[in-house]
């Protein structure tokens, strides 16, 4: 919650204390990954996203968050190989598509993003108002 309301600050030492008392919770470290992220602190979350895919590797959002990171450091080779390995485990989140589209053009890979794009916009809708599914 702290997160969304834009508090990362407040957020990383909630994620801080939720390690302390539970370290081998991978949600918190990968918390704790997305609040450095907020923060421009791209390095110390890339570290806390690998603890929480060390502690649980099947966490898609970990693998998606790790991707965040590495593109932001312009890493973007690594990044997209953090996005493949977050949309084999959950094909279904449009953002990791969506990441992995930017790390494809930041790559000059250009129609390869195009593809991931109209992947994650096929995701991102959803049923047309009046429309039966």
């Amino acid at each position: 919650a702290l997160s969304a309301l834009g508090r990362h600050e407040e957020a990383l030492g909630a994620h801080d204390a939720a390690i302390g008392i539970d370290p081998g919770r991978a949600g918190s470290h990968s918390g704790r990954g997305k609040a450095l992220s907020a923060l421009g602190r791209h390095e110390e979350a890339l570290g806390a996203y690998d603890a929480a895919i060390g502690i649980d590797p099947k966490v898609a959002g970990s693998h998606s968050g790790r991707g965040k990171a590495l593109s932001a450091l312009g890493r973007h080779e690594e990044a997209l190989g953090a996005y493949d390995a977050a949309i084999g485990i959950d094909p279904k989140v449009a953002g990791s598509h969506s990441g992995r589209g930017k790390a494809l053009s930041a790559l000059g890979r250009h129609e390869e993003a195009l593809g991931a794009y109209a992947k994650a916009k096929s995701l991102n809708r959803g049923p047309s108002p009046g429309r039966r599914t």
